[in-house]
């Protein structure tokens, strides 16, 4: 059953909680009417019920790969529908996003003329900007950046479209030190094929470096998403190619498909049509992995 969660979180009247302050309009979010309550909750009002369940699954996905996740519920708000997501950043915690990162590291590299890279929001360039940013030892990177390879994967495993930098944090502490890593948030523009297959990483160079999902590296940039997990695998080494591998034989068509009735039933919703378009553009894309995975064995590759 899909919750009206007014009562729950203690406020009487939606309006009237927002001009007390109890409800803050979310401005650095791209969403229309997206929303802070009382500090402790995220919610965004109009998201489609596909858009919850393409989340939750890769939420599910990535429990299931040991990686932390922010936990949505798709909910009532008075007379609104949409996610409700509870903060991480409670107890005093801080978080600073990859737009900050990769900014300072941009601003440090050309006050000393260094070149700067184009499209920044690649696992590369992210590798040279958290150890910039933090002072990080090459040990913290090692095991950051293996973070990080793991979230790509599933981003591509999953067809995310929409891990920008202002879609992945750290942890900071009270002197800005770093302090791990956030959980996964923000998946919802994924599990969409068509889009998924015809996107390129914006060529236009006049366009925003930060609004282009994460990549391999900069050399991505201008691939199809397609392109980009072949180079991938062509690059990656032994192990990194057979963790993927490992990963897409883990999800077949029937464990996503089994995810989304799951979560159907949970909310009480009987829509086939719906499963049933996810389904078909997970399978499609299922295929072209298998595909591009098969020829890409035996050739060996590098690490980051």
């Amino acid at each position: 059953m899909i919750k009206n969660i007014l009562h729950e979180l203690n406020i009487q009247n939606f309006d009237k909680a927002i001009a007390k302050g109890f409800i803050e309009p979310n401005y650095f979010s791209s969403a229309d009417h997206a929303y802070i309550i009382n500090k402790k909750y995220y919610f965004k009002e109009d998201i489609d019920i596909s858009y919850y369940l393409k989340e939750k699954i890769v939420e599910m996905i990535a429990q299931n790969e040991g990686i932390e996740t922010v936990d949505t519920k798709y909910v009532q708000f008075g007379k609104y529908y949409g996610e409700l997501a509870a903060s991480f950043l409670k107890d005093g915690k801080k978080a600073v996003n990859g737009t900050t990162i990769i900014n300072a590291y941009k601003n440090f590299l050309a006050k000393n003329n260094f070149p700067i890279p184009s499209k920044p929001n690649n696992l590369e360039t992210i590798r040279k900007a958290l150890k910039y940013y933090f002072d990080l030892k090459e040990e913290q990177l090692d095991n950051l950046m293996s973070e990080f390879l793991k979230r790509y994967m599933i981003d591509l495993l999953t067809m995310q479209n929409d891990r920008t930098t202002n879609n992945w944090e750290v942890f900071v502490d009270e002197h800005n030190n770093f302090a791990g890593i956030t959980p996964i948030y923000d998946s919802n523009k994924s599990l969409k094929n068509y889009q998924y297959a015809e996107m390129q990483k914006f060529p236009n160079a006049n366009l925003n470096s930060f609004l282009i999902k994460l990549s391999y590296d900069e050399e991505c940039v201008h691939m199809s998403s397609y392109e980009e997990i072949s180079y991938f695998l062509e690059q990656v080494d032994i192990s990194t190619k057979e963790a993927f591998d490992d990963l897409v034989k883990k999800y077949s068509q029937i464990i996503i498909e089994n995810y989304c009735y799951q979560l159907l039933n949970r909310l009480g919703i009987d829509d086939k049509k719906l499963a049933m378009d996810i389904i078909r553009d997970y399978s499609e894309h299922y295929q072209i992995l298998l595909e591009i995975i098969k020829k890409s064995k035996n050739k060996e590759g590098r690490s980051l």
